[in-house]
């Protein structure tokens, strides 16, 4: 009787430790969801951007929902690269960049949602 409950507890942990790690990988999915989101969102800038002509009025994004109106001066990109260092790169180029972010975020985020799934087929088994 007492080994029951022993068991039934240790299952309930368990359980628990499953659950607590399957909400922070839900967590962990939405935040990349968000990143890949606002990629494809610059994705859609620099095709406007492409489309634009010289000297047209455009508003650039300062920070949350914040814009503010400018010229296009240029179609010169400046991308940063880390550690301060900042390229200059064409619309094309900045988008096979912004590409490979996405598809390392897509990639990142399948790869949590198969964990998901696994820990999920791990609280059934638990549950049996």
């Amino acid at each position: 009787m007492q080994q029951d409950m022993g068991e039934k507890e240790r299952e309930m942990i368990e359980l628990s430790l499953l659950e607590q790690q399957i909400n922070q990988f839900e967590q962990q999915a939405n935040i990349l969801e968000k990143q890949i989101a606002e990629l494809q969102v610059l994705q859609l800038s620099l095709d406007e951007i492409k489309k634009g002509k010289k000297e047209q009025e455009i508003l650039s994004p300062l920070g949350k929902n914040i814009f503010v109106k400018t010229k296009l001066l240029s179609k010169e990109i400046f991308v940063g690269v880390g550690a301060k260092t900042v390229l200059k790169k064409n619309i094309e180029e900045t988008k096979k960049i912004v590409n490979k972010e996405i598809a390392k975020l897509v990639e990142a985020r399948d790869n949590l949602l198969k964990e998901i799934e696994n820990i999920v087929k791990g609280i059934r088994e638990v549950k049996r």
